[in-house]
């Protein structure tokens, strides 16, 4: 443990962790304002899944008595941002007392989750030098010792790791080359976070490119990051190019609220799920599922969410957030962890959809969604549900007209170029259904040539 030479509460507090006696010392490497820093150690009070893992968990508390938790210097709660997606940080409000002396706690990442403006608006902090204040509203009291290592180290050290028992663990994957807090800093911009698939052939052949990265979602991470030395790359690159010129749009403030509130309701699904109880969830729109895409891929313990609400066992959902939730359990099958991807596969095949006949535009888009999704999760191209689906929107070709509609595909650039677009340009999940986006281009055609 970092010997603090601060005030009584982070001396108190430290002793507090000596006590815990599950972090060994370290010596600080760096200046984050960070009172004290350890690492977890590997012995038999640690949960074997922690204590097996190649990596080692460091973690920073940062320590305030004040009434108001209050970072003077912006550039510091910055760099914590940097650094809490792979290094814990568990902001401490410590209460002094003569008998008995007690604190609060906020694990830091879950805090920026639940803000993310403050993510959204630290440039602009930093250039104005204000400070930033943390609301202590959510703050959790420690009860115990074993209360605090169970709800704040353990899951902190779970999530750093990606375990799957960790609610907030993020994937690495291709698809959405981005971390959690990445996502963040992307809203307005959702839309275009979905790698297209001639960007993940030109990396795969560009040798270049992939020179000092270690794997395919570093190197389009460091695209959509523009660091320095991929810059050139891009350049020569118009297919590159283009996909990170997409994703530095300046989106309006309108888009940025927009996308940040369908978050903070993704938020509030993920930790109402486990509680019984209603949580709102997206209908089946292109704005909504523009956003919710990216979520449920980054965050992959959201199928649980989309488990509760395909089973709707409370009918606390409608038709619409059913079909959604299906349509997003299709995309998550689409992802590159077997595991994941086969809990999703699971949640579809086991679904009933009851009837298959079609008797309105609601029973139509539930059973077309369905269908997709089982087609996403058989990860072939050309397999029997791809067909049938296809088939399906085929013989139904108004009501794929009114769904599409309803979706929102006659938002500029309009249905037929959003329909070619899923020819020509598919992203890496798209690419798994071409012949469902090939009936869909058939009938847009036909009712625009009046076949």
């Amino acid at each position: 443990m970092v010997k603090s030479d601060g005030t009584s509460a982070q001396k108190w507090f430290e002793a507090y962790l000596l006590e815990l006696g599950i972090l060994d010392c370290m010596e600080p490497v760096r200046d984050d304002g960070i009172d004290l820093s350890g690492i977890l150690k590997r012995c038999p009070r640690v949960p074997a899944d922690i204590s097996s893992a190649e990596q080692r968990v460091l973690f920073h508390f940062q320590v305030k008595d004040r009434q108001q938790f209050t970072v003077n210097n912006p550039r510091t709660f910055r760099r914590w941002v940097e650094v809490a997606e792979t290094e814990p940080i568990i902001l401490i409000k410590y209460r002094g007392s003569v008998t008995e002396p007690s604190f609060r706690f906020v694990l830091f990442f879950e805090y920026l989750l639940r803000n993310p403006q403050l993510i959204a608006n630290i440039d602009d902090r930093v250039k104005q030098g204000k400070p930033i204040v943390v609301s202590t509203s959510s703050f959790q009291f420690a009860s115990s010792p074993d209360m605090f290592v169970n709800e704040a180290v353990f899951p902190e050290a779970r999530r750093t790791l990606r375990l799957p028992s960790a609610l907030w663990r993020t994937l690495q994957t291709p698809l959405v080359p981005l971390l959690g807090l990445d996502l963040i800093k992307t809203f307005g911009n959702l839309a275009f976070v979905q790698t297209p698939a001639e960007v993940l052939k030109e990396i795969q052949l560009d040798s270049q490119l992939l020179r000092s990265n270690t794997d395919l979602w570093r190197a389009l991470r460091n695209l959509w990051a523009q660091s320095q030395e991929q810059r050139l790359v891009v350049l020569e690159s118009p297919t590159m190019r283009r996909f990170v010129d997409e994703l530095r749009v300046n989106p309006s403030l309108a888009a940025r609220q927009r996308e940040r509130d369908q978050f903070i309701k993704f938020y509030t699904a993920m930790k109402s799920y486990d509680e019984d109880q209603f949580f709102s969830m997206p209908g089946l729109t292109l704005e909504e599922m523009a956003c919710w895409r990216p979520f449920v891929s980054i965050f992959p313990e959201s199928v649980r969410v989309l488990r509760a609400v395909i089973e709707n066992k409370r009918r606390y959902w409608t038709l619409e957030q059913q079909t959604a939730a299906l349509a997003l359990t299709g995309a998550v099958s689409a992802l590159n962890e077997p595991g994941l991807a086969n809990a999703a596969a699971d949640i579809i095949v086991k679904w009933d959809p009851g009837s298959t006949i079609v008797r309105d535009l609601g029973g139509y888009r539930l059973i077309r969604e369905f269908s997709q999704a089982r087609a996403e999760a058989s990860g072939d191209a050309d397999s029997r549900y791809s067909r049938q689906c296809a088939d399906f929107i085929a013989h139904n070709e108004e009501y794929e007209i009114q769904h599409l509609i309803e979706y929102g595909w006659n938002k500029p650039p309009g249905i037929l170029a959003r329909a070619e677009q899923k020819i020509y340009r598919p992203n890496m999940r798209e690419l798994r259904t071409p012949q469902i986006y090939e009936a869909i281009l058939d009938i847009v055609n036909k009712r625009l040539t009046g076949g």
